[in-house]
């Protein structure tokens, strides 16, 4: 018996804080990457932007967030079947989405949706997961980011946060049980990486999640 969900969209929009709600038939909720960014401690943030002036850390981070965008745009229309269009992209970041696509698309196996907004009325967050899909056969949240420079595992505690997050939403609207999170990162210049997390061996990530939630209702409330 096949297996599908009836993923359905949900209207959001952006403040001039750029914090990101969605509005869900049970109330506004925040984005779990505008929780997760609210709550962050940004002390090597602000170091790397007095390094570099914040003239310069703002055009890197502009320039990421559109590289990024675009890769993205790139992997969703393959995996969705769709003629891609490459004519709108640099050669870089065919680059990028390609090395990934060769790199790890024999291990998604199914894909059940992209884009897919998620909401949790329990933990009162929303947000939109990159892919539900199956990972080497394995029901997983999986999530496609872009980086400057390879990343150790400790540096991205927060992507494993949000692909838990969507976890749990996925678990709560459709009645799954979602154990495994995969953050694939392209790289410049290097090969693309690939960091699987079972959330269950990764027990901290409960008790982080849930802390980082609370944290940011409770400042909402001030």
């Amino acid at each position: 018996m096949s297996v599908s969900f009836s993923y359905t969209e949900i209207d959001s929009d952006t403040q001039t804080d750029g914090q990101r709600f969605y509005h869900t038939k049970s109330g506004n909720y925040p984005s779990i990457t505008t929780i997760l960014g609210q709550t962050a401690d940004k002390t090597a943030i602000y170091k790397w932007q007095k390094k570099v002036g914040l003239e310069e850390a703002n055009r890197i981070r502009d320039e990421s967030a559109a590289r990024g965008k675009a890769v993205h745009k790139l992997l969703e229309d393959h995996f969705a079947g769709k003629e891609v269009d490459y004519s709108k992209s640099t050669q870089e970041e065919i680059q990028m989405a390609r090395t990934l696509r060769l790199t790890y698309e024999s291990s998604i196996t199914k894909i059940y949706g992209q884009e897919v907004c998620l909401y949790s009325n329990e933990l009162k967050f929303a947000g939109r997961c990159d892919m539900v899909g199956e990972w080497d056969g394995q029901l997983a949240i999986i999530d496609f980011k872009t980086s400057r420079k390879l990343k150790k595992q400790q540096w991205i505690r927060d992507y494993y946060l949000q692909t838990l997050a969507y976890g749990l939403a996925h678990d709560e609207m459709f009645g799954t049980n979602i154990k495994l999170g995969v953050v694939l990162i392209t790289v410049e210049d290097e090969l693309p990486q690939c960091f699987v997390v079972d959330f269950v061996k990764e027990a901290w990530m409960y008790e982080e999640l849930g802390k980082r939630i609370i944290t940011y209702h409770r400042g909402m409330k001030k």
